[in-house]
């Protein structure tokens, strides 16, 4: 119900907590922008440089090019 190390080993949430006393599962805010994400993102999608210029610090981004060709950008407004 806590989280727990995650691939590098840091203690961090998880996307989905499992409570086995009550036999239920919580979906954290983080699933949903897991799911948001993926729904662009397909698999096999690589990551590709992006430049940005006049672009606030508080907001992050990532490039991707798709199986199909097509290219995506995910914006993070923090």
């Amino acid at each position: 119900m806590k989280g727990g190390p995650n691939w590098a080993g840091w203690r961090a949430d998880a996307a989905i907590l499992v409570d086995p006393t009550k036999d239920e599962f919580l979906k954290q805010p983080i699933y949903y922008a897991i799911a948001h994400v993926s729904k662009f993102v397909p698999p096999g999608s690589v990551r590709i440089g992006l430049m940005s210029t006049n672009v606030p610090e508080s907001v992050e981004s990532v490039a991707f090019r798709r199986p199909d060709n097509g290219t995506v950008i995910v914006l993070l407004n923090k």
